[in-house]
């Protein structure tokens, strides 16, 4: 080989290697600059809370509300739905069947916690049922309020549950009529009352209370300043009742009751009594509406004008049917009576009613009965139709006869 075929081929080797070299640094170059890079972390975002108010709302405590509406749907016909907001950060009302307490809490601009708390346990229709179920849910989940003395809703952080109301009128005691629903047995415990019992409770408006035990009829006074109340010991008829079994446990239990209360609270049909450490003393409803006529009227007790209150013989039957036409009449316990009567408001009178026996037989017992049943009903001077009863007082303003309707 020439020297000049050497010199070449020394060149061509360098020239590779230099080309070898630039692709290997190329490599490496494009190695550093195309390696993907990692994706960008994504920000957290918070959770908005819908309904915050651009200025402070007012305080609720002492405030009173009866429910319009939950999530949309209008209160179910003849529901009361309730909420009473007081200055110790409770909430108590009526959930439309079970009455509720629980606690809440307030911070500005308008944020409010609900807390659940403690409820009574009793069964309604389905469709009241459902919408307490709703109602809870709501307060459980408010978040925020509005209110403006009027109305108020409750709203839940992210807007799905509402809960609207409008101010409750403020409620007074004073001639309001009341059937009971359970009391304090002084055992520390509040208890329902027994079946086939009703006992009652009617604040006039003259500071007395009057109503049934269960078995004997009593009467008290009472005073209010606020919410604050103060019942006197009672006073009572003396029968003795040996049906349904601890009827008289039931009557001497609930009198003592309604003595410890120191404070009253209504919350649309329902009322509160409760005792100096906040422990309920008895709780009530309110009764059904009822009409003079068209009802057959059975005797619980009359005045017999001699030993006072009592109730009718056994195994006999006393009633009396006021047709819209002026006409009374009714049984006797062995026959039956027509007389005429008249009413003018609250006033009543009832002519003396004349018997038939149309055959029937009495023994001597249940013709005394007869005769001083039908002289109580002449004596008539006034009549009161509360909680499912109807009494009709003499001129004395004593019972002359007390009704149950059937």
């Amino acid at each position: 080989m020439t020297t000049k075929h050497k010199h070449l081929v020394i060149i061509v080797a360098l020239l590779s290697l230099v080309g070898m070299t630039a692709c290997i640094n190329r490599g490496v170059v494009i190695s550093e600059t195309t390696e993907p890079s990692a994706p960008p972390t994504p920000h957290a975002t918070e959770p908005v809370t819908v309904g915050i108010s651009d200025t402070p709302q007012p305080d609720l405590a002492g405030t009173s509300w009866e429910m319009t509406s939950v999530n949309g749907r209008a209160a179910v016909d003849g529901t009361r739905v309730t909420a009473t907001f007081d200055n110790e950060g409770t909430i108590t009302g009526s959930g439309g069947c079970n009455t509720y307490t629980y606690a809440y809490e307030t911070t500005p601009p308008n944020f409010i916690n609900v807390e659940p708390g403690i409820t009574t346990l009793m069964a309604c229709e389905p469709a009241i049922t459902n919408q307490e179920t709703q109602y809870f849910r709501a307060l459980d989940d408010a978040a925020t309020y509005v209110a403006d003395g009027e109305t108020l809703t409750l709203t839940s952080a992210d807007g799905s549950t509402t809960v609207s109301y409008q101010a409750m009128q403020e409620a007074t005691l004073a001639g309001t009529s009341w059937i009971v629903t359970g009391y304090n047995n002084g055992k520390q415990a509040v208890v329902s009352v027994l079946a086939e019992t009703t006992l009652t409770a009617d604040f006039h408006e003259d500071g007395t209370l009057s109503g049934s035990a269960g078995c004997n009829n009593y009467n008290s006074t009472f005073t209010v300043d606020g919410s604050d109340i103060t019942i006197s010991p009672p006073a009572s008829t003396m029968m003795a009742c040996a049906e349904p079994n601890g009827i008289m446990e039931q009557e001497a239990a609930y009198l003592a009751a309604i003595q410890t209360a120191v404070t009253y609270q209504i919350n649309g049909d329902n009322m509160e009594l409760r005792d100096a450490e906040g422990a309920l003393a008895a709780t009530f409803t309110t009764g059904p509406e009822l009409s003079l006529t068209d009802i057959t009227w059975q005797v619980v007790t009359y005045n017999d004008n001699n030993q006072g209150i009592v109730p009718p013989l056994p195994n006999t039957t006393l009633t009396a049917q006021f047709s819209a036409d002026g006409t009374v009449t009714g049984e006797t316990g062995c026959g039956q009576f027509t007389a005429s009567y008249q009413v003018n408001g609250s006033e009543m009178s009832i002519g003396q009613p004349e018997v038939m026996r149309a055959g029937s037989e009495c023994n001597e017992d249940q013709g005394v009965q007869e005769t001083e049943y039908t002289n109580a009903l002449a004596t008539a001077a006034t009549f009161s139709l509360q909680n499912g009863q109807l009494q009709i007082l003499n001129e004395a303003g004593n019972e002359a006869v007390t009704f149950s309707g059937q």
